[in-house]
């Protein structure tokens, strides 16, 4: 790959990130000619677009590593666009495990103690997340980011369906550990 390929996509970035061969050449091009792959691929991903192409199965890995190599500052402020977009934010939450690794990628990314957007969607909505297997996931990685008030109503929720969690095959994972003692 040169640099002239790269110039050919100018324009059609986002379909080619879709696409599995199309993800695969804009991912060579960001290792191999970073600097230009960057300029060229992030001046067709502002906030608006990246961020949901993280819900993509083949864009994710382009969106992913942008951020990877955007200034820190940069990054946070396409999280921040993410956390803004709570239906997007939820499905990526529980939907497979392709979007748990997403999530966990942007936990890494910023930094758990950066994440109360997390925090807040878990204290939205405990019994969905915890009832799907990926969500549980995100909540068991998230809990250690919980000041002690955000614990506690998260796990007094828990508590009083404790039954219905104990015997469901994701949820009994988090009602044993709030568990009343």
């Amino acid at each position: 790959m040169n640099v002239e390929d790269l110039n050919r996509v100018v324009g059609s970035v986002l379909d080619l990130a879709k696409c599995s061969r199309g993800s695969s050449f804009l991912q060579a091009a960001l290792k191999q000619h970073p600097r230009r792959s960057f300029e060229v691929i992030a001046a067709e991903m502002p906030p608006q677009v990246l961020v949901p192409l993280l819900a993509d199965m083949n864009g994710a890995y382009v969106a992913m590593l942008l951020l990877q190599m955007m200034p820190l500052p940069q990054a946070i402020t396409f999280v921040n666009h993410l956390a803004k977009q709570e239906e997007l934010l939820l499905a990526l939450c529980t939907k497979d495990l392709h979007s748990r690794r997403v999530v966990a990628f942007v936990m890494e990314l910023v930094g758990a103690h950066n994440c109360q957007f997390l925090i807040d969607l878990v204290l939205k909505y405990p019994l969905k997340l915890v009832q799907s297997q990926h969500g549980c996931i995100i909540v068991q990685r998230i809990l250690d980011a919980f000041s002690f008030d955000s614990k506690e109503r998260f796990f007094n929720v828990i508590r009083s369906h404790f039954f219905d969690l104990a015997v469901d095959p994701f949820g009994s994972y988090i009602a044993h550990i709030g568990r009343p003692h």
